[in-house]
């Protein structure tokens, strides 16, 4: 309420709660005293009392919209205090109701009734994801919220843990952060309410053709350490290495691009090995980019496709995928589908990628259906030693 000086005072609840909000959050470790809450900022939804001198108007309780607006007893337009500390609110508003009122010294305050629940999400590949209720006045780091959901899944990547939050600024704002750092001395960025944690899921590395184990391999299954730069010769030998029948000179990089087009970059296996025993093992050192030339670094879903010593290899979404041998000088595209046992149930028969052994820079697509629906056997392509033929899912 406000006395006859001028003066505000507040209730007990409202002092409590400026009280609590100003007090640090312990660590339950040795550590001592983790890092301190943030001040309070509104967020929208808040219950408040914005209590006013008589000469100005009516003092008025009222939510905080979700958008953070409040309007005033002088009939102005309302005002946003979304994103602003309660010290920055009075700011405003004295500033505003002076200028609309007349009054001089206005000294209005805004007293805050209620609170609703200030949660922080965690997601993606956590063990127990979960939303995370905030008392007030408590502090909650990013390394206690990815303790409190379980850490993360064999296939989390937790060194590229995204944090998305409303800054001091009122604006959102979005960190990638390495949470394989923290530990009892480094906890993380304290949080603020609502903000949204997501684990992504990490590197997967797929191996196919004459390797010793055709399989999809996320780095855990490869010891490749978080950040650790994933070579093509360091991933294909941690997955097992290549088969006796495997053509050193015919590795393949597949690689689907953002617009999803796939592009294929051809590899010879000795020349990487030689590149990978000379140049540097970290990226950006002095000749990485040389090393990278003849041993690509990879990025997640690289598919790595080793030939063989001769005969066409086929992909994807076919009953029987593998490599076969040419009758005679070529096979029919057709005819290697029936060999793999034809398409499965969610191929996409429209758009079937070849790659030529001799021009792998250069896929064409093929649309089955015109062969067998429509007879155009000029669609069916004279398939080569060394061809690749891979077959896409399609989406439901």
């Amino acid at each position: 309420m406000v006395t006859r000086n001028g003066t505000l005072r507040l209730s007990l609840p409202a002092v409590i709660f400026c009280a609590a909000a100003a007090m640090p959050c312990l660590a339950a470790g040795e550590e001592g005293a983790a890092p301190a809450a943030p001040p309070f900022r509104f967020r929208g939804g808040e219950r408040v009392r914005l209590v006013v001198p008589k000469e100005v108007g009516e003092s008025i309780e009222q939510l905080v919209t979700d958008d953070g607006f409040i309007s005033l007893p002088t009939g102005g337009a309302p005002i946003s205090i979304k994103g602003k500390t309660v010290t920055e609110a009075h700011a405003l508003i004295n500033e505003l109701l002076e200028k609309q009122s007349g009054a001089k010294r206005v000294a209005a305050a805004l007293a805050i009734l209620d609170i609703p629940p200030r949660k922080v999400y965690v997601g993606g590949e956590v063990k127990l994801p979960q939303a995370l209720v905030l008392p007030p006045g408590v502090s909650l780091t990013l390394g206690a919220a990815l303790a409190s959901a379980g850490g993360a899944t064999p296939d989390g990547e937790i060194s590229r843990v995204t944090v998305v939050q409303t800054g001091p600024s009122g604006k959102t704002e979005t960190i990638i952060y390495d949470a394989s750092r923290v530990d009892s001395k480094n906890v993380g960025p304290v949080l603020e309410p609502g903000a949204v944690i997501t684990v992504p899921r990490g590197d997967v590395f797929i191996l196919a053709g004459e390797v010793a184990k055709g399989a999809a391999f996320n780095r855990k299954d490869l010891s490749l350490g978080p950040g650790e730069p994933a070579w093509l010769t360091r991933v294909l030998f941690a997955g097992g290495g290549l088969k006796p029948t495997a053509s050193r000179k015919d590795i393949r990089l597949i690689r689907t691009n953002k617009d999803g087009m796939r592009e294929v970059l051809p590899v010879n296996l000795d020349a990487a090995i030689r590149a990978a025993e000379k140049g540097p093992a970290e990226p950006g050192a002095p000749g990485a980019k040389e090393r990278a030339e003849a041993d690509p670094l990879l990025q997640n879903g690289d598919i790595i496709l080793a030939g063989s010593v001769g005969g066409v290899t086929i992909l994807g979404k076919v009953k029987q995928p593998g490599v076969y041998p040419l009758a005679g000088d070529t096979l029919k595209l057709s005819r290697l589908i029936a060999l793999a046992g034809g398409f499965t149930e969610f191929a996409k028969t429209s758009a079937v990628t070849v790659i030529r052994a001799s021009a792998p820079k250069k896929p064409v697509r093929v649309d089955t259906g015109m062969i067998t629906r429509d007879g155009d056997l000029d669609k069916d392509l004279d398939l080569e030693d060394g061809d690749l033929v891979f077959v896409s899912e399609r989406l439901l």
